[in-house]
């Protein structure tokens, strides 16, 4: 590096880049030759002086050489007074005391007449503010003009995540942003610039909702909307944070949001589900059960299975609080488990809220009824628990089903009635569900619950008819010839049952 010629040095300082770190000995013989070169009248050994010391300065070197540096803000050339600016950041990591003494010397290149050198300028006090906002206060009057002014888009993306910065610690600064953001927002043509802009206005700028409804739709719209897979996940987020202060404006897009549970990338469809699921409210959980189940029937296994999780979660939140349809959760809860995308867990779940549900809530126990009665008549899902052979899984969901269908057969067959409908003919068409010849061959447990189901199905339809408008002979005769049709039907289905009990 002593060599005089200037490739020569070049050549030594790039091996001391490589090479020289905070334990190389020969550190602490560079000191002067690197001042040495920081006040040569060579522009170019300053600017390769200033190279070393980006890379290898360590507190010892920043300490002796900051005053040097610091004279080299007002060099001619504008590419030394960016390297300058560049080498204080990593002086402050390495002796932050020489902060303070700096930092006066580093905001006035904010005002230099070269943009690259304001840009060096702005980019070292963001990275000093992430430390300490509240210090670089001061500097927002200039900061706001030079919003307004700087062309270099990376250059005002710096300034407006300093702004994100100084923002809560001075409202006032939202409430003289948000017409500068809203502006930048809708007209320029960089996303980088737009998404920090939008980060800034939701961090800052909340309370004014003109801007944060732009704010929505332009993620909605340029981000969410992307076939850019980045870009997407990048709103999806976006909108998640603005979930909690302001949930109306992110609800607003909701048909956007759930378009991207059937993208192809399953990262932008667990995001974007977490989000659905966020956005749920008591007004709106009948639409979003609706929609979860429908994924759940179309999309793909693993994600299918996800969809239930977080449809169950949703339903059984704070005790069933946000439902205000409990008839309709029933059905949704009979239709997923019918689907075929939740796992054996998530069966045994939907088994325990289908009778949860039927029992706490009395005016969704016909609905109940009527979902219950499709599963245990479901031949392909009988086919799948017969196959399966075991009683967890699927099979939690068919004994769960025949229960609610016999314990609560009197309020249906009552619907029946004072619908002008025949309980008779209701009880039937449940009962050949019970009895249809797969359910033979079902685990032990599951035939149990079926041949119980059976027996109170058949009571329930005896009273019931008993208090319909036909005649009692007439009712008896119904009634009679139901009995017949189980004893022809239970009688070889039961008695080479799996469990003893189902057979007595």
């Amino acid at each position: 590096a002593l060599a005089a010629t200037f490739s020569h040095k070049r050549v030594g300082a790039v091996a001391a880049c490589s090479i020289f770190h905070s334990g190389t000995e020969v550190m602490l013989l560079i000191t002067n030759l690197l001042k040495k070169e920081l006040v040569s009248s060579n522009g170019l050994e300053t600017s390769l002086a200033l190279d070393v010391l980006a890379r290898v300065a360590t507190p010892d070197l920043a300490r002796d050489l900051t005053p040097d540096v610091l004279a080299l803000l007002s060099a001619a050339r504008a590419a030394t007074r960016k390297k300058a600016c560049m080498v204080l950041y990593r002086f402050f990591r390495q002796y932050p005391e020489s902060v303070r003494p700096a930092f006066k010397r580093l905001a006035e290149r904010l005002e230099d007449g070269d943009e690259g050198v304001v840009g060096a300028a702005v980019s070292v006090i963001a990275e000093l503010a992430l430390h300490d906002p509240k210090a670089y206060l001061p500097l927002a009057p200039l900061l706001y003009r030079l919003l307004s002014e700087v062309k270099n888009a990376w250059t005002t993306i710096k300034i407006v995540k300093l702004f994100g910065l100084l923002c809560p610690h001075e409202p006032r600064l939202g409430k003289k942003l948000a017409d500068v953001l809203a502006s930048i927002i809708q007209t320029t043509p960089a996303v980088s610039l737009q998404f920090e802009c939008i980060k800034t206005a939701t961090v800052g700028v909340q309370r004014n909702t003109q801007l944060i409804q732009l704010c929505v739709h332009t993620l909605s719209e340029r981000f969410v909307s992307s076939t850019d897979a980045n870009l997407k996940y990048l709103g999806l987020t976006a909108l998640s944070n603005l979930l909690g202060s302001h949930p109306e404006a992110v609800a607003a897009q909701s048909d956007t949001i759930f378009a991207c549970l059937d993208d192809v990338d399953p990262t932008i469809q667990r995001r974007a589900l977490t989000l659905c699921c966020g956005m749920a409210r008591r007004a709106t959980m009948t639409d979003t059960l609706e929609r979860l189940a429908h994924h759940a029937e179309t999309a793909a296994a693993g994600f299918a299975a996800d969809v239930v999780g977080a449809a169950l979660e949703l339903g059984a939140r704070d005790k069933y609080a946000l439902l205000d349809d409990h008839a309709h959760y029933a059905r949704t809860l009979a239709r997923l488990a019918r689907s075929s995308a939740p796992h054996a867990a998530q069966c045994s779940q939907l088994a325990a809220q289908m009778v949860d549900v039927a029992v706490r809530f009395a005016e969704a126990r016909p609905a109940a009824v009527d979902a219950a009665a499709a599963i245990v008549g479901d031949a392909q899902l009988l086919q799948e628990v017969c196959a399966e052979g075991g009683t967890a899984g699927r099979a939690s969901v068919l004994r769960a089903a025949a229960w609610i269908v016999g314990e609560y057969a009197p309020a249906a067959l009552q619907l029946a009635v004072d619908a002008g409908g025949s309980p008779v003919q209701v009880a039937a068409a449940t009962l050949e569900k019970l009895l249809q010849p797969l359910a033979g061959k079902l685990p032990g447990d599951v035939q149990g619950a079926y041949a119980f189901a059976t027996l109170k199905v058949l009571l329930a339809a005896r009273v019931a008819a008993e208090k319909a408008t036909i005649g009692a002979g007439d009712a008896t005769e119904s009634v009679d010839m139901l009995g017949a049709f189980v004893g022809a039907h239970a009688r070889p289905l039961w008695e080479s049952a799996r469990d003893p009990e189902t057979q007595d």
